[in-house]
């Protein structure tokens, strides 16, 4: 590896580099020395990504000497952490986000950090990090205990998001909702001040009944995105969203008249019922400017013909459409006449150039 970084070190010019050192690559802390030696003697550099796996041998005190390194690379502008946090400590993530505050070139910053359940400070330093990037356009923020993300830290998420009045796309990775109702309103309240958001990804998974509740929380938020031009949204299984909090989600959805990309799951047993998937096709008659579109619905969500009919009849009038992608599972009590119905759909989309349509039942359709 030190010979490679040498020959890597002389490109003077380099301006987009990405290491990726995977498996078990017995890596250790001097390998990351050489690393960050070799990064600092590139002064063109404007992209880096760095993705490191769990399997290699090092800990904070090599990502310590990397970070004091990567301070002097100002002119940054994507930036690209993958690291194991419960490999780097206290100390490790601490300098990940002193390091951070000195790069205010960033536009674009993916930060995976799995910090583990002991790691809630170090962990709110890195969102409080992020108000030092008033450039930022661009934001990945996966810093999690095992794959959620505390009130604590949401609350300092929000304090820093209010302030990158230039974000137009972000992804939080570990929304999971828990019992801790404060996760759901502050990461609500977030949404108020970024109306200039064109890109967002949001998940929903809740296992302890609050699903809805996070789904109506969301919904008030979501309807003053009205620039969003790509949106996805997956609402993992059993997350006990329901009838009323899918329909409440897709009224605000029904707002964003410039989407040009909408992704929409719904994982299995969430019971959306004939009156979620009928606010899906009503939704769809407003969102004219629909240019690619998936649609999964998992099995058991009971959407039954009525629903199934609606969603026919509201992608029958998406004009502009030429990418759809649709996918309704078993156990949603569907008959011969949708598909029918959904033909018909499909026969009025002039602009069409890529159909994926996939219908499965566990017996045959009922007639």
């Amino acid at each position: 590896m030190y010979h490679l970084l040498q020959v890597v070190s002389n490109f003077k010019q380099l301006s987009d580099l990405a290491i990726i050192i995977d498996a078990t690559n017995y890596l250790e802390n001097q390998g990351l020395q050489y690393l960050a030696d070799c990064i600092d003697q590139l002064p063109n550099l404007n992209q880096l990504l760095i993705q490191i796996g769990n399997s290699n041998q090092y800990d904070q005190s090599g990502v310590m000497f990397l970070c004091e390194k990567l301070k002097n690379q100002k002119q940054l502008t994507h930036l690209l952490i993958d690291i194991d946090g419960s490999r780097v400590n206290r100390l490790g993530i601490s300098a990940i986000a002193t390091t951070l505050k000195e790069l205010n070139c960033l536009v674009k910053l993916k930060l995976k950090i799995d910090c583990g359940l002991g790691y809630i400070e170090e962990a709110k330093q890195l969102a409080i990090s992020l108000r030092s990037l008033g450039n930022l356009k661009n934001l990945y923020f996966a810093i999690s205990q095992n794959g959620r993300i505390s009130s604590e830290i949401y609350q300092e998420l929000n304090n820093s998001l209010r302030n990158l009045k230039n974000l137009e796309s972000f992804q939080i990775f570990g929304l999971n909702f828990h019992s801790d109702i404060k996760s759901i309103i502050y990461y609500a309240d977030t949404l108020n001040y970024m109306q200039n958001l064109k890109n967002i990804n949001i998940n929903i998974y809740h296992s302890d009944g609050i699903g809805k509740q996070a789904a109506i929380c969301l919904s008030e938020s979501l309807k003053n995105l009205t620039n969003l031009i790509y949106l996805q949204i997956c609402i993992e299984r059993n997350s006990y969203i329901g009838a009323e909090g899918f329909c409440a989600l897709f009224k605000s959805i029904m707002q964003m008249k410039s989407l040009i990309q909408l992704h929409v799951q719904i994982g299995s047993y969430n019971k959306i019922g004939y009156e979620g998937s009928k606010s899906i096709g009503e939704a769809f008659l407003h969102l004219q400017q629909l240019q690619k579109l998936i649609i999964i619905i998992c099995l058991d969500n009971q959407i039954f013909q009525e629903g199934s009919e609606a969603i026919a009849e509201g992608i029958k009038k998406m004009s502009k459409l030429d990418y759809l992608n649709i996918f309704i599972a078993e156990n949603n009590y569907l008959k011969q006449f949708d598909m029918y119905k959904f033909g018909q759909a499909f026969s009025q989309l002039s602009n069409l150039k890529q159909l994926r349509w996939q219908f499965r039942q566990s017996d045959k359709l009922r007639s």
